[in-house]
């Protein structure tokens, strides 16, 4: 899993990275939660901040299907809020 967060999640190609997200996204619902939190969470928080605007929207439409699966971790559910937030006033 380490091989995919540094391939896909910390590639260098804004493309790849979107592709994390669409994974990310995909896994949500499907694999155990602690296991996608502890695996794929970190990293994928960090896209949200992407210096690419297609990397950020597509975390944004990722919410959709990430937000519930993840709310009942309150922590996290409330770091998410505070991304979508920000994401609101992203001038792109």
């Amino acid at each position: 899993m380490k091989q995919i967060n540094e391939e896909l999640g910390e590639s260098r190609a804004f493309q790849i990275r979107r592709t994390f997200v669409t994974l990310c996204r995909c896994c949500a619902g499907v694999m155990p939660k602690e296991f996608f939190l502890e695996t794929f969470y970190d990293i994928l928080v960090l896209l949200a901040s992407d210096r690419v605007a297609q990397v950020r929207m597509e975390f944004a439409k990722a919410l959709i299907d990430l937000k519930p699966y993840i709310e009942t971790d309150q922590q996290k559910d409330f770091e998410l809020a505070e991304i979508i937030d920000r994401l609101k006033n992203d001038p792109d």
